[in-house]
């Protein structure tokens, strides 16, 4: 497998996508307008959900999909339309 890079352009972030260890991944947007993104592995799904609390700058790369009517934590789920 590839390197995982420690940044990404912006726009980029769908070439990560593509990894067969995306769920793992989580991204940082950076400070100022067109800053690169700032890109960290997790160990395992639960150690990136645990970083990424609802409200933090830090975001995880594959969002997991859950019941439209669930609370959703918006850094690592999406709800169902």
């Amino acid at each position: 497998m590839e390197k995982l890079p420690k940044f990404c352009p912006m726009g980029r972030l769908s070439d990560l996508a593509s990894r067969a260890d995306a769920d793992l991944i989580a991204y940082t947007v950076g400070a100022g307008f067109a800053a690169d993104y700032a890109i960290k592995r997790y160990a395992s799904r639960a150690a990136l959900e645990a970083f990424c609390r609802d409200g933090s700058k830090h975001h995880a790369l594959v969002k997991r999909r859950v019941s439209a009517s669930m609370l959703v934590n918006r850094n690592v789920e999406r709800a169902l339309a």
